[in-house]
């Protein structure tokens, strides 16, 4: 999203047939990707003026299909009216009366574009998009750009006008949608003072919220906006030396305006910098890292504000500090991902602890080698959900046990945005993943036994057992010998002497063969241990006991 919004949520009502109701249900729309709280469907124009009256409504969406008993046109109209008396200030009923707009249409006609533009709609979608031939990607893009509006609205509401004039050119520009040498950027720019000149230079600064040094998941309400008044204040000063351009979740784009290189001071640049830091710190408990790109001209402005962007993408290790884009070259990946096979036995065998270990000394160590970025976060968070699903589903775990867990789910938005964060969701996983395994997990003596029946035929150890438990062999030994009655080296040579007695049964094998085959050293102490634990050698096995089957 462009904008910060003053709305926490943002509710939305379909006015539709039945069957046009029932189409959008099955498009399984992700509502809350697109910023959508609820989801209110209505029949008939009466049911929506039920719903109306009982719910804050922030997005209509209606088809005009007249031929079918429905008047969207006329719906979305009566909303547009109440729109118009809140815009003006009649209405003090704000969050009831301000919403944006989508308008289904039998088809796109010139008629029903005017009608869209009248009512300030969104977008327009034919009704073939929600009936037989539905288009979710069609409608998602339409609700995401009703959502962007009614964000630009609210904020335009609360933003003088200089400021949002200046914010929204900045943003057209930097799009492309509109270029420095049109007459009507030429006399906006001349009307608010910004500073178009082919010789003008720019220096990009983006403020990044890194984390809250709080207990509570969410952030204080006015963090982001006081944040960014004394951005304003303290690094650009008045409109005639820059503007802030973009402010969205956690991070403030600011620009500033120079008449030529030797005008820019990094040294003072800097200072302010680190007081906007302080300040956050100190006063508003929170965390930044505020990222200075090159000076340019308008050309490579766009490049340079990418190149700060990836600055803040990248560097999530450090806290409360000033970078600048001149001193600093994105590295490219190095690092090293970790062993999550791993991982995946210490969480199975119930050592949650020694893995939270594992995971932070990993982090070290890639800091440590310059590997920690932004990147290098994303693989890590996909690799561990990786893991935990598979052992979610290795033990007939439904997986919303797992991911429906509040905290978790508070956690997850900003896990990418450092270090720290993403230590803090992935311990909340893990501890939640071992709260469930540790239900449905078999105890680690069943676990050894059932390693130990797979992997007889090798050359396995006690100490390598013992291991991969993250176990003492002595200690091992003892849980073993408690539940199954035989230490760990006599279930390994059961499993050995149970394996060879199946092969002389159901096989021709000869018997050198299978002593090779069961795990043992050589034929002679293949027989020697058979015959001590059966009482009898291989072949009068084969003999004895093939008579009886």
């Amino acid at each position: 999203m462009l904008f910060s919004t003053y709305t926490d949520y943002m509710n939305l009502i379909i006015l539709g047939t039945s069957a046009v109701l029932q189409n959008i249900e099955n498009m399984a729309v992700d509502w809350q990707g697109c910023g959508i709280d609820k989801v209110f469907f209505a029949a008939s124009a009466g049911d929506a003026k039920d719903i109306l009256a009982e719910y804050p409504v922030h997005i209509a969406a209606a088809a005009d299909l007249t031929g079918q008993g429905l008047e969207g046109y006329a719906f979305l109209k009566a909303l547009s009216e109440k729109n118009r008396q809140y815009l003006s200030r009649e209405s003090g009923d704000e969050a009831q009366f301000l919403r944006a707009f989508i308008m289904f249409s039998k088809e796109r006609s010139f008629e029903d574009a005017v009608l869209a533009v009248r009512l300030n709609c969104a977008d327009i979608l034919p009704v073939s998009a929600v009936t037989d031939k539905a288009d979710k990607n069609a409608f998602t893009q339409a609700l995401r750009r009703a959502v962007e509006q009614l964000q630009l609205a609210e904020y335009a509401s609360g933003v003088p006008e200089h400021r949002f004039i200046v914010e929204r050119l900045w943003l057209s520009l930097l799009s492309g949608s509109l270029s420095p040498e049109d007459l009507f950027v030429q006399t906006l720019a001349g009307k608010y003072d910004i500073p178009l000149y082919p010789d003008t230079l720019y220096v990009p600064v983006l403020a990044k919220i890194r984390r809250y040094n709080r207990e509570s998941a969410e952030p204080p309400r006015d963090t982001e906006r006081l944040l960014k008044e004394f951005c304003e204040r303290t690094i650009v000063g008045d409109r005639f030396r820059g503007c802030i351009i973009q402010s969205e979740k956690n991070q403030i784009l600011i620009l500033l305006y120079y008449r030529g290189a030797q005008d820019f001071d990094a040294d003072s640049c800097k200072d302010n910098c680190e007081e906007v830091i302080r300040y956050a710190s100190q006063t508003l408990g929170c965390d930044t890292c505020i990222f200075v790109g090159h000076i340019s001209p308008f050309r490579e402005l766009r490049a340079s504000i990418d190149h700060i962007n990836g600055m803040a993408f990248n560097i999530v290790a450090y806290y409360n500090q000033v970078f600048f884009a001149d001193s600093h070259v994105i590295p490219p990946l190095a690092s090293v991902m970790p062993d999550t096979d791993k991982w995946s036995r210490m969480l199975l065998t119930m050592h949650p602890e020694i893995l939270k270990k594992e995971i932070r000394l990993y982090f070290q160590q890639m800091t440590i080698a310059g590997a920690m970025d932004g990147r290098l976060l994303s693989m890590f968070r996909e690799d561990t959900i990786q893991m935990i699903y598979s052992l979610l589903r290795e033990r007939d775990i439904n997986a919303h046990e797992f991911t429906y867990d509040a905290k978790l789910q508070a956690l997850s938005p900003e896990a990418s945005e450092s270090a720290d964060n993403m230590l803090a969701f992935t311990f909340r996983a893990i501890d939640l993943v071992a709260e469930l395994l540790k239900e449905k997990t078999v105890s680690v003596t069943e676990q050894a036994r059932e390693y130990i029946d797979m992997h007889c035929t090798e050359d396995i150890t006690r100490e390598e057992i013992a291991a991969r438990f993250f176990l003492h062999p002595d200690y091992l030994d003892r849980i073993c010998k408690k539940d199954f009655g035989c230490t760990v080296r006599q279930m390994i040579m059961n499993a050995r002497i149970e394996n060879a007695c199946r092969l002389l049964l159901e096989t021709k094998v000869p018997v050198s063969s299978i002593a090779s085959r069961s795990g043992f050293k050589s034929p002679a102490h293949f027989s020697m241990i058979f015959k001590k634990e059966t009482g009898q050698t291989p072949k009068e096995y084969r003999q004895n006991e093939g008579r009886k089957g």
